[in-house]
This record gives C-alpha cells, structure tokens and sequence, in this order.
C-alpha cells in the first residue's frame, strides 16, 4: 500500500524573512522601549535595581540588531526612521552622531530629560545645547518634541527663543512638561498646524494660555493632556499659582477639536461662568484627575459616544459590551456614568456615604461573588444607577454611616439620590443600618418610608447590626430615651423589645445587635 509521506518542514532562517516583516519587528520592539514608564522607580521594579534609560536601552538594542548578520544590518541601516529617534541628554554622543548620519532625511523625533539617575549636569547641559542647536536648524522636520522641565530651564537660561513666528509644518506630537508661565517666551511663536498630541501644564497667565490655544491646538489634535505641575510659577514680585485654562476656556477650546480621541485634564480651582455642553463626536478616552469639585461640573458638560473610556481618578466607567446596544450612540457623560455602572444582576446592595456628597456601592451577584458597583459617586452618578439599576432581585439593602455633614453635601441633594434609589427597589426583603448614624438622619431615613407606602413593599427584617451607633449634636448616646424608642411619625422602632411599626404596619423582624447600657 501506498503512503503519503509529508515533507520535511523546511527550515528558515532569519535570512528568509522579507525587509518589510523584519522592519516592522525592529520598530515595534524599540516602540515599546521608547514608550515605557518615565519614572525610574517604576522602571526600577521591573527591570531591577540599576536600568537602562529609554535612550540607551533603544540605542544598545538597535545597534545589536544591527551586528545579528549582514542582511539584519542591511534592513536595520536602511529603516530611517528607526535612527531618527533621538535622546540627546542619554545618548552616547559618537552614537548620536552615527545615528543622525543614518536617519537621511527622515523626521526626527526628540525626546530629552534629565530624570534619570545617570543623567548628570554635563550631559544635561550637552543635550539641551544639541536640541536648541537642532531646533534651530531642523525645526521643519522635527515630527516629535518632547521636554522636561529641566531641559526647558536650560534652554530658557540660554535664551533659546524662536523667531517672531516660526511653523513646523511635520510637527504631530509636542510635550511641554514646564510651566508656560509669562517669562517663558521659549514657545510663543511655535506653530504647528498639524499637531496631532498636545501635553503642556497650566499657565499663570492668559496670555501663555492663548498662546497655547491659538498656535498649538489645530483642528487635526486628537490628544490632549492639560496638567497641574507639583510647583509654582515665578512671575514678578510675587509667587502666582498656575490657573489657567478656566473651566469655560477649556470647553471653547474643546469645541473646536472636532477630531479629539483622548482628553485628560486635571482642573485649577476657578468658578463656573459657562453652562453650555460640548459634543465630542470621536472621543474615546477621558482622564480626570481629582482634586477638587470643578471636575464634577466640567465631566456633566460633556456629550461623549457610549463606547468611551473614562477614567476619574483611580475609578475606571465603560459601558459594558452587554448593555452598548442599548444605549444611546452619544450620552451626557452623567447618563454615560449610570450606564457603566449597571450589573447584569445583583442580590443585594449597601451605600456607605463618605462624606462632602460621595457615596460607594457595593454589592453581591447571584452566586454570592462582591462586586464594586460604584466608588466615591457623585449624587449625579448615584441617580443615574438608580435609574437602571437591576433592581428585581435585590433582597437587602444596607446603609452604612449614613448622615449629614456639617459641610452641607450631603443634607439634600445625596439623600435624595438614595430615595431615588430605593423607589426603584421593590424586591428588597431585609433593610440593614450599620456605622454611625446622627438621630435626625435616622429618623429621617425610615421617616421617608412612612410617607411613601409604595416604598419597599416586601420588607420583612429592618436589622441594626453591631456596628451601628447612634449620636447627636447635644450629647452621644445609644438612645432616644430609657425606653430604647425611635418614634418616626406614625412609625415607632423599640430596640429593647426588638419590635415596631412601619407606617402603622408591624415589622415582622426588628433585629438590633449593639448592646444596649
């Protein structure tokens, strides 16, 4: 009989792989080096004590690639663009002198910083001259910039400056990491008309700031990182705070970037003076960095697609691939945040308020697994969960530290998100008090329950558990009186008899754990 017998598998060498598949694995490879952490400590955990900075890493590996054989070095020597990637503060200078030589024609891309261990004074200084000199002379094929806030301080001590307007018609990235403070005339007269990816600090004045806005924000930039530096601006007599852009400067600005896909902000403190919504057709990623209430505003003026990304904080919201067919194409974002909170089902819920107006949910899945419902909420996100929350299936509901605040947040418009919220919980069987409670909150809590007889039809248990602690202003105490009663309109609670009413209906199962003195 006959038998097939397969060829042998042909072996290949590294001879054999076409100059495009070769080039596109040397480039991705020495992307990933270029684009790693910044920070040394964080590269320092992954790659031991002492590592390489980006600019040698790229440098070393790419010269290796080019001493594998002959036909390496002949695709690695030819790839232009592979060379014209540059760290003048980093790299070796007879390295950057060859490398140069070998990028052609290519546009050269700049990255220069002083934040790493074996960057020392002279090799800062050496670097920032190579860039001014290379600005200077090669500014119209410069594709990417990117400057620390030390390399930027050298230029400006060599009194680098631009002529009265300059273009740099190949530019598409630009990082500023330096305050763009009144004296810093480094780039003003910059203009780049194709910049696709923006990042600059806040400026201390508005003139730096329209500078920015006019010449650096083309309706082709589809990133852009506007960020507080962790220090202040010089500027005259006095030590001025960074405060610009205003909140209403950043959504005009926003109106004309049309093409947008990633935003991240961290806001000034300033006031509101604008109230008008932003559409941002293309969005795709939002981050907010926290530090103050103007984040809450600025997010609710903006219309983003249902598929974006936000991230506020160290708090993560997507709409879940289950509920995209269902929701709109484009949603306000405090809809958007409702949205990407929804489980597919949850069993039960607790609300822990934190105080100054946020709250978290958490709660349990069939199958008993926890899940983070939401994390430091605002009352607009809380209501916008309750109005899709999976609210059949819910049995328990429980509130932890649930009071209101001196500061006046939570008095208002919190509690009315959880009313919010418990209108649309008619399953919940078991309702829990936990942590610390003022005597009025409590009241008022199980007062809304007497007044809307269609609120938590099903419930059978109201359980105060061992955490639970009731004060006031006046004195501390565990009780209302000798009797242990809390007296809510037509409802009354005895934690000694372990039995009460609910709109002059008897609770079925009155459970206090705290130990009564």
């Amino acid at each position: 009989m006959w038998h097939f017998t397969p060829p042998a598998p042909r072996r290949t060498s590294i001879a054999d792989l076409p100059a495009e598949i070769l080039t596109k694995i040397l480039d991705t490879l020495l992307t990933s080096i270029s684009l790693r952490p910044a920070d040394p400590r964080r590269l320092a955990d992954l790659c031991g004590p002492a590592p390489l900075s980006p600019g040698q890493d790229y440098a070393r590996t790419l010269l290796n690639a080019a001493h594998v054989c002959a036909y390496w070095r002949a695709v690695a020597c030819g790839a232009q663009q592979l060379w014209a990637r540059l760290w003048p503060c980093e790299q070796d200078e007879t390295y950057l002198e060859h490398a140069f030589a070998r990028a052609g024609a290519a546009p050269l891309e700049l990255r220069a910083s002083g934040r790493w261990p074996d960057v020392d004074a002279d090799a800062l200084r050496r670097g920032a001259a190579l860039v001014a000199e290379l600005l200077a002379r090669e500014l119209h094929r410069v594709r990417v910039l990117d400057v620390d806030c030390s390399v930027e301080n050298l230029l400006h001590e060599q009194q680098f400056a631009w002529p009265a307007a300059v273009e740099a018609p190949e530019m598409r990235e630009l990082r500023v990491h330096g305050p763009l403070a009144v004296e810093r005339v480094l780039w003003r007269g910059l203009r780049c008309p194709r910049l696709e990816s923006l990042e600059v600090a806040h400026a201390a004045d508005p003139a730096a700031w329209a500078a920015v806005e006019r010449d650096l924000c083309p309706p082709t930039l589809r990133r852009l990182v506007v960020c507080k530096e962790e220090h202040r601006v010089s500027w005259g007599p006095q030590v001025v705070e960074p405060m610009f852009p205003l909140p209403e400067d950043l959504l005009a600005l926003l109106r004309r970037l049309p093409n947008l896909e990633s935003l991240a902000v961290n806001l000034p403190e300033s006031r509101w003076n604008s109230y008008e919504q932003v559409v941002l057709p293309k969005l795709r990623d939002i981050h907010v960095i926290e530090g103050n209430a103007n984040h809450e505003a600025f997010l609710h003026r903006l219309i983003v697609p249902s598929n974006t990304r936000l991230n506020v904080g160290e708090r993560v919201f997507e709409v879940q691939p289950q509920h995209l067919k269902q929701a709109p194409p484009t949603l306000n974002v405090a809809d958007f945040l409702g949205w990407s909170s929804v489980p597919p089902a949850l069993q039960s819920l607790t609300l822990t308020f934190h105080g100054m107006g946020r709250t978290s949910l958490t709660g349990n899945i069939p199958g008993g697994e926890g899940v983070n419902v939401i994390q430091g909420a605002w009352p607009p996100e809380l209501r916008a969960f309750a109005e899709r929350c999976p609210a059949e299936g819910v049995r328990g509901l429980r509130l932890i530290d649930v009071r209101a605040y001196e500061d006046g947040y939570d008095d208002g418009r919190t509690l009315e998100a959880v009313y919010d919220l418990y209108k649309r919980l008619g399953d919940v069987e078991e309702l829990v008090f936990g942590g610390k409670f003022a005597s009025g909150d409590v009241e008022r809590f199980i007062g809304k329950l007497a007044d809307d007889a269609a609120m938590l039809p099903k419930l059978q248990t109201v359980r105060f558990d061992a955490s639970f602690c009731l004060y006031s202003s006046a004195k501390p105490a565990m009780s209302r009186d000798d009797k242990c009663l809390l007296l809510f309109r037509d409802s009354v609670l005895s934690f000694r008899e372990q039995r009460g009413s609910l709109r002059g209906v008897p609770v079925p199962a009155l459970v206090f754990e705290p130990e009564l003195k």
